[in-house]
């Protein structure tokens, strides 16, 4: 299901786990697994193929993701950049509480 949107993902499947997909046409087309995780937290990793955007794939995906997490007992975490605009999208149609900000120092 992920070779023909997320080739990437195949050989790190096993270490991203909990992951869970929006499947079309059997496809997947939005994914959500765990970027970084530890015995305390997880961070998504979430990804939608560009043909699939903006139909509210990668807020499910993230829910059913999140939700696994806190019923594990562990703290969902979602990140994204300054310039992300989508993905800044996506967090504000969680709800989500922003919780701290990236400095960079040169």
């Amino acid at each position: 299901m992920l070779r023909s949107h997320f080739p990437d993902f195949l050989d790190d499947l096993e270490f991203t786990q909990p992951c869970f997909a929006v499947v079309r046409n059997g496809s997947a087309v939005s994914l959500c697994c765990s970027a970084r995780q530890t015995s305390i937290c997880a961070e998504a990793s979430l990804h939608t193929a560009k043909s699939y955007r903006g139909k509210g794939y990668a807020v499910d995906v993230s829910n059913a993701w999140a939700a696994e997490i806190q019923k594990q007992g562990r703290i969902a975490l979602y990140s994204t950049s300054w310039d992300n605009f989508a993905s800044q999208s996506v967090a504000r149609k969680l709800h989500l509480i922003k919780y701290g900000t990236d400095i960079h120092m040169k």
